[in-house]
This record gives C-alpha cells, structure tokens and sequence, in this order.
C-alpha cells in the first residue's frame, strides 16, 4: 500500500521552509482538507527554527486554482459562511505571520488561489503563472481578503478593473502593475527565486521584521505616525537592537533571538 499523501509537503532550505501545496490533479484547489494541512504546516514552522516561509504549488500547472467549488456546491448558505470566515482568518493569519512569507506561483493563481498569494508578504512568479478574479463571472466575488489587499498594491482603478472584468494577466503585466516583487529568471523556478528574495531577510531580527511590516501597513491608515513612533520605540527596547549595535561596533555577525 502506497504511503497517504501529504496535502502539504515541507522542504527546508537552510533557514527558509518551503511548504508546497500539493492536489497537482486538482490544481491545488483549496478543499477543507487541504486547508487542515496548510494550517498544519504553518503551526508547525512558525514554532520551528525556519526564519521565513515560502508558500508554493507542486506540479507547475497551478499555484492554486482557488476554492473547490465541487465541495462548497455541497454546503448549504450556512456551511458556505463558515468556510468563508474559516480561510479569511487563515489567510489574515499568513499576512500576520511572525515570519515573512513569499508566495512562489508557477502557473495558475485564480480566486482564491490568488487571494493566498495576496496575503504573502512578497509575490514571485515563473514566467508562466497567470492571475485571475473569475468570481464575477459566476455571480459571486472574492471572499478571501482580495478585495482589501489587492488595492493596496496596484491601487483602486486597476484593482476594480481585475475584480469586476474577471480578467486574466500574465505575470509580465502583474510585474508592472506592482502585484509582483520579483520574476523568475528564464529556466529558474519561482520557489528558487523566492529563496533567493529571502536571503538577505531571514539573518535578520524577527521582531524587528515584524514591527516594520506592522508601520508599513499603517501607511494605508490616517493614524500611521503614531503607529511608527509606537513600534519604534518598541524595537529599541528589544534585546536585539542592543545586539545588532554592538556587533556593528565590534564588527561581528550578529545573534539575534527575538521572536
């Protein structure tokens, strides 16, 4: 008898985890058990020694075709509420991650495929990926978070454009738009280039990270200074700013331990 599969298969590299979303038959659609092993995984690296995540799809076809919609077609109206809520509080839980996440999209990322991708910290692609919002075309919209984060990023034109036309851009024009940070270079894999973004990131304090993308995203909020002085202040009384001070001065690498 074959092994069970593995939802979500981990590899580390060095001080990254790489978790792979892994229903390649079903383009990694996102049914409950898939989710179950999603959370899992998280659970398990966000108290494990790994310093980032990247979030990728095995099989190359799809990062993630969004919600299988054969099993929400089984829920009445009140199970459909309960899914929702349940993948909008995960995702919230992956853009509030106290390590960086890198969403690495090879091929499709469609509805709520592309929602996850959303709530990454950053956004690489292989020159095939796609991105699309079809919800409007079955009567319905994002339900995921993609409606808040996506303006965030291209702005409210180009966002309200994707959303209410369905339409499909290559990763080309998600490079320009500003959805993406990097694209992966000819023959180069997204999870490769993700890794790479990460490099010069996960050496550094996670506290500190953490603080500095809480004041970035307080940008978008009219109480965005406060927020800054408040977070500042906070890091300056971490272990860690003391250490990363005194290893400049006496010209040594750095022990950061904050979490």
């Amino acid at each position: 008898m074959s092994p069970p599969l593995s939802l979500v298969e981990v590899e580390t590299r060095g001080a990254i985890a790489v978790l792979a979303l892994n229903r390649p038959d079903k383009l990694n659609a996102l049914n409950a058990a898939l989710l179950d092993a999603l959370e899992d995984a998280l659970d398990a690296q966000e108290k494990s020694d790994a310093r980032a995540i990247v979030i990728s799809g095995r099989g190359g076809r799809a990062f993630s075709a969004g919600a299988d919609l054969k099993e929400i077609g089984v829920f009445p109206p009140s199970g459909i509420d309960k899914r929702n809520r349940r993948v909008r509080a995960l995702f919230n839980r992956i853009a509030e991650s106290p390590k960086v996440t890198v969403a690495a999209i090879e091929g499709i990322a469609f509805g709520g495929g592309f929602e996850l991708a959303l709530a990454c910290t950053f956004r690489v692609a292989g020159r095939n990926a796609r991105f699309s919002f079809p919800e409007i075309r079955l009567g319905v919209m994002p339900t995921y978070g993609g409606t808040q984060r996506l303006p965030r990023l291209i702005g409210e034109n180009r966002a309200l454009e994707l959303i209410l036309t369905g339409a499909e851009i290559n990763a080309e024009t998600a490079l320009e738009m500003g959805l993406l940070n990097r694209l992966a270079q000819p023959g180069e894999r997204a999870i490769d280039t993700g890794c790479r973004l990460l490099e010069p990131i996960a050496p550094t304090s996670l506290a500190a990270q953490r603080y500095a993308r809480r004041s970035v995203t307080a940008a978008f909020h009219e109480d965005g200074d406060r927020i800054e002085a408040e977070n500042t202040e906070a890091v300056s009384m971490l272990a860690d700013a003391r250490e990363g001070i005194a290893a400049f001065l006496e010209k040594r690498t750095p022990a950061f331990v904050d979490r």
